[in-house]
């Protein structure tokens, strides 16, 4: 990277090498085709406005598509492909033209916010006339191959943390399910089966193995009640991974004073519990919580709390099936007292709970590293997208 120069041009002031543009000279825009056959035994990936919706054994898009969410509420949103894919018509393929990069053509669509020209009120839509139609500058292709590279080689990184999250999750499921349903737990040989289940286990109600606790929330129009000192989860943040480590809201200790949630801490296992039920994840640090979750804890202490996390998740069919409700489906304390579990001995779950702590510790970890990266991502993306530091190749 180094000092830019910069040339006046009818827009303002440009770096030097760079060239005003409309995305009509920088990229190709056609719409997607109606979704063919999908199955996760299929090879390509089927894009639609939200992203990877399927597999498909057709493509209709090369190596390097961008795609745009053409309408909805993920209207303008923006993904790319490293493969030959398929693009539904509920999204735009946008593909480089001659001496152009198409990575650097994704980092260029999202530093656009293409959501903000979106057209139509009622159903909003993003067509090819307003892309083709705006204005932008762009450098030439090597510094633009510079770019992307910066920006991809983070957004690289980011993409190995979920996939070691994914593999060492897996991993701990796998562990769960061969020793505590089908009772192949180290020794298990030497131990006697009385009736269906290894002796010293017993069949016990899920509540007398968890507390399910509630939550609730203060005042929301008492400003002291809200500010950055504890995350505040409700069910709008459930995450893809395992653990929650940051919230739409936070609250206060002097909001937390003010209702009736309790300060949870990590690795509580949080269960959505009602409107869209069964949402299963752990706190990554002290949380608050909403009354439309609940949180659940081991009466055995928190050493048992990835065992909990897994039972509930193993729990999650019948939790959801059970649910009811006139308005919204909900999962009541009586949803749990119905529910019948094996409860293992203690040195089965001790054991369990010390070989897979390290996989937690560093599934956190990863997300919290992952996180850190994601912001220093979208704090150089409109830097480097606007030429004030020369980046060389």
């Amino acid at each position: 990277m180094s000092n830019v120069m910069f040339k006046q041009t009818k827009i303002g002031e440009i770096p030097e090498g760079w060239g005003e543009r409309f995305l009509e000279e920088v990229a190709i825009f056609k719409n997607g085709k109606s979704s063919p056959d999908r199955s996760d035994k299929y090879f390509f990936s089927v894009f639609g406005s939200n992203g990877v919706i399927g597999y498909s054994n057709e493509h209709n898009s090369d190596d390097g598509t961008v795609i745009i969410g053409r309408v909805g509420s993920y209207c303008g949103s923006v993904y790319y492909s490293n493969g030959k894919c398929w693009v539904t018509d509920n999204a735009i393929i946008g593909s480089v033209k001659v001496n152009n990069d198409s990575k650097f053509l994704y980092y260029l669509l999202l530093n656009l916010k293409l959501n903000q020209h979106r057209s139509g009120s009622g159903q909003p839509l993003l067509n090819q006339g307003i892309l083709n139609s705006l204005r932008t500058i762009v450098p030439a292709h090597a510094e633009q191959r510079a770019i992307a590279k910066i920006l991809s080689d983070l957004d690289a990184k980011i993409e190995l943390n979920h996939q070691m999250n994914k593999t060492l999750e897996s991993i701990a499921q796998t562990l769960f399910k061969q020793w505590f349903v089908n009772f192949e737990f180290p020794g298990y040989k030497k131990i006697k089966i009385v009736g269906d289940i290894p002796e010293g286990w017993k069949r016990i109600s899920l509540v007398d193995v968890v507390d399910v606790l509630g939550g609730g929330t203060p005042s929301t129009t008492e400003s002291s009640y809200w500010g950055e000192e504890m995350p505040f989860f409700t069910p709008k943040d459930a995450p893809v991974n395992c653990y929650v480590i940051e919230t739409e809201k936070e609250i206060t200790l002097k909001g937390l004073e003010n209702c009736n949630s309790q300060k949870y801490p990590r690795n509580t296992v949080f269960i959505t519990a009602r409107g869209t039920v069964g949402k299963i994840c752990m706190a990554g640090c002290d949380m608050a919580m909403n009354q439309s979750c609940y949180a659940i804890r081991g009466k055995d202490g928190s050493e048992q709390q990835y065992y909990i996390y897994h039972l509930i998740k193993s729990l999650a069919d019948q939790l959801t099936q059970n649910a009811h409700g006139t308005v919204f489906d909900t999962i009541t304390t009586e949803t749990f007292r119905k529910i019948q579990v094996i409860q293992p001995s203690k040195s089965v779950l001790n054991l369990f709970s010390t070989i897979v702590e390290p996989f937690y510790d560093l599934i956190l970890s990863n997300i919290q590293e992952t996180r850190k990266l994601a912001q220093i991502r979208d704090s150089v993306l409109p830097i480097l997208m606007s030429g004030k530091i020369k980046v060389t190749h």
